[in-house]
């Protein structure tokens, strides 16, 4: 493969606010709270910086490059509540007892910058 050709692949791979959310893909019918949630969700992803957004894809699918995800929504505890992700098939799990903004950014910070989901390939 030429390196122009590469380059350009590489670019079209490379993870943008945009390109991340318009590939989140919801439930087809959701309810007034699951679209409060998923809007949560975007704003989020409108607010971090590219080492966060290659994070959140890096928890979701196991890579730092833009691919699509299956946005799912849980009932969970307030207790219990977390994102969960299933990086095989690009899934996450979103509970839905988030009652504002700040809740799922603090969740989604603290599980981004901790090192306990961290993969690495020996």
């Amino acid at each position: 493969m030429p390196p122009d050709v590469l380059h350009g692949v590489i670019r079209q791979k490379t993870p943008t606010a945009k390109a991340v959310k318009e590939l989140l893909m919801f439930p087809l019918n959701m309810s007034p709270l699951q679209t409060t949630v998923a809007r949560y969700l975007k704003r989020y992803l409108g607010e971090v910086d590219m080492c966060k957004l290659q994070l959140f894809l890096r928890f979701c699918t196991g890579s730092n490059l833009i691919e699509e995800i299956e946005v799912e929504f849980i009932e969970t505890s307030e207790f219990q509540r977390r994102p969960q992700s299933h990086t095989c098939s690009s899934i996450l799990k979103l509970p839905l007892c988030y009652h504002n903004y700040p809740e799922l950014r603090s969740d989604f910070n603290s599980i981004l910058i901790s090192s306990v989901w961290v993969m690495d390939i020996i």
